[in-house]
């Protein structure tokens, strides 16, 4: 993701670029180095842990009709893909006279029929449970009407209403709640940056996770006021604003390991025990031990501005509670 500006520093990670966990957090911590230290103030700002994943546009009011009767073929296809569609429009006519139609306004994103298919076959012969949504599902006349797409049907899908699933991890997916904000970029609009919310968090996990590591579905609601609506199957870049707090932030490499605690350096040597808050890519709330303005020391490369915001992502090792 691009750098944006948030007063008076932001410093926001790119998707993937960066795997940071409170451990490597501690550990970077414990590494500061005697030479070239300056002071720094200890000033007021907030750090945000943001969690990053990949999602795609789609639509709530999106369903696949298929064949599920006695075989036939296919004699007509009537539509094409980004067709605009009627409630009742005739997508199909089969050689045994039955007609597949659509059950809603829509366009149509997707169709595996062909003029002398053989329907049904193997594939497309599963059928959805009736009822439920915003419009009837099931098994009508050997038409059946699914949120799942077969090998063999034709998907038609509501594009003015759209949002953006996601998918994340076991790791990331106890820091996810309901409302939080989210800022979406899209590859296909790569200019605007839009916000929403997070409006669904799963907790069925996602069936065939890859790699040994389970996933959750995440629903996020899209503001697209006064901004184009992406299209239906765009890929976007997701940052969950997972959690946030304010208070004195002083920078990571400022604080080091003693004993079974932390200490900060004042510009006399003096070393000044500290409690922290949440952990950083650069910097840390320090919730005991510093009153603002004061100063301590830190390498000289450190940002020792006040009110930074830090973005950093969840990963493995990092603690499971989220703070």
């Amino acid at each position: 993701m691009r750098n944006r500006t948030i007063s008076p520093v932001t410093r926001i990670v790119g998707v993937g670029a960066v795997g940071l966990s409170l451990g490597f957090g501690l550990y970077a911590l414990g590494s500061v180095q005697a030479a070239s230290l300056s002071g720094v103030p200890v000033s007021r700002g907030t750090v945000v842990k943001t969690v990053y994943l990949a999602g795609t546009v789609t639509s709530p009011e999106e369903v696949s009709v298929s064949y599920t009767g006695r075989p036939t073929v296919v004699t007509n296809l009537a539509v094409h893909v980004g067709q605009t569609v009627s409630a009742g429009t005739v997508l199909a006519t089969l050689a045994n006279g039955q007609t597949l139609t659509s059950p809603m306004n829509g366009t149509v994103v997707a169709s595996s029929l062909a003029v002398g298919q053989l329907l049904p076959n193997s594939a497309s012969t599963s059928t959805s449970g009736g009822g439920g949504g915003r419009f009837g599902r099931g098994n009508f006349g050997g038409q059946t009407v699914s949120t799942t797409a077969t090998a063999q049907s034709i998907t038609i899908a509501n594009p003015q209403d759209i949002e953006v699933t996601a998918n994340a991890s076991e790791l990331d997916i106890p820091a996810i709640q309901t409302g939080q904000s989210v800022t979406l970029i899209f590859p296909g609009e790569p200019d605007l940056r839009y916000t929403g919310t997070v409006s669904a968090v799963s907790r069925s996990p996602v069936a065939g996770s890859a790699s040994g590591v389970v996933s959750y579905p995440v629903t996020i609601h899209l503001n697209t006021t006064h901004q184009p609506l992406p299209y239906l199957g765009m890929s976007a870049a997701v940052a969950i604003q997972a959690q946030k707090e304010t208070g004195l932030v002083v920078p990571i490499d400022a604080v080091h390991a003693k004993g079974t605690g932390w200490v900060v350096t004042r510009p006399g040597g003096t070393q000044v025990p500290v409690t922290l808050g949440l952990v950083g890519i650069n910097h840390v709330v320090v919730t005991r031990g510093l009153t603002p303005g004061e100063m301590i020391l830190a390498p000289s490369n450190s940002t020792g501005q006040h009110a930074v915001t830090v973005m950093w992502r969840i990963t493995p090792g990092s603690f499971s509670s989220g703070g």
